[in-house]
């Protein structure tokens, strides 16, 4: 009887390297890494897709082993992604330091539906540990994020302790170093039943709106930061 597997690798596969994984789907996820789905007939099939990992010089981070039926209560719980983009007249790096100084510039930009944010530790980057309190459609929600810098400079990732669903923050350099297009993405799991539908109907667009805004205010923060420099 085959067993389904998810092997999680670091880094995302490009289709050539993804095709030595026959009968395997792909997916990137949030922190940067890459998810493959399949199935193996016995452990020694299983072992064979590792082996292939490390011929192919890719560094394994998990394995998972699913039922069918826990894949399809997955799939019918899957994650919803939702992400926006702007591109901002500042360096990708300006932007970058911004975002990973959570005690002053992070601090600066959340807009007004963060209602807390806490730094238990660390504060600038990698390692920072942070507690938030967002409300939403009249309810409060409550994360216990962990930051990790998969892309130091280029990407940045909270990840909460308690569920593991993500939030991340991606600068990619435009025209030269000049401008910068900043990606937010983040991830949740709805409800189930006809509360779950509305949720994925109406929640992407007000998380967009979060981020967009977000955004707007990282651009507004460092066109305010040659005048109070001046100061």
């Amino acid at each position: 009887m085959e067993t389904v597997y998810q092997i999680k690798v670091q880094g995302q596969l490009d289709t050539a390297t993804s095709a030595s994984f026959e009968g395997f789907t792909l997916e990137y996820t949030l922190d940067g890494s890459t998810l493959l789905t399949g199935t193996a007939r016995d452990q020694a099939a299983l072992y064979g897709h590792l082996l292939r990992c490390r011929d192919l010089g890719l560094t394994l981070l998990a394995v998972y082993g699913l039922s069918e039926k826990g894949l399809q209560e997955e799939k019918r719980m899957s994650k919803v992604q939702v992400q926006a983009s702007l591109v901002i007249n500042a360096p990708a790096q300006t932007l970058y330091n911004i975002m990973a100084d959570y005690r002053v510039g992070h601090a600066a930009v959340l807009p007004p539906v963060f209602k807390e944010m806490t730094v238990e530790k660390g504060g600038v980057g990698a390692g920072t540990v942070i507690r938030v309190r967002t409300e939403m459609m009249g309810q409060s929600f409550n994360y216990h994020m962990v930051v990790t810098e998969p892309q130091p400079g280029r990407l940045l990732v909270e990840t909460d302790i308690n569920t593991g669903l993500s939030s991340s923050f991606r600068f990619e350099p435009l025209n030269g170093g000049a401008q910068t297009r900043m990606t937010i993405a983040s991830e949740f799991v709805p409800s189930p039943g006809l509360k779950g539908v509305l949720e994925r109907l109406m929640t992407p667009v007000m998380m967009r709106r979060i981020f967009t805004q977000e955004m707007h205010n990282v651009a507004a923060y460092v066109r305010q930061q040659p005048a109070a420099q001046g100061a």
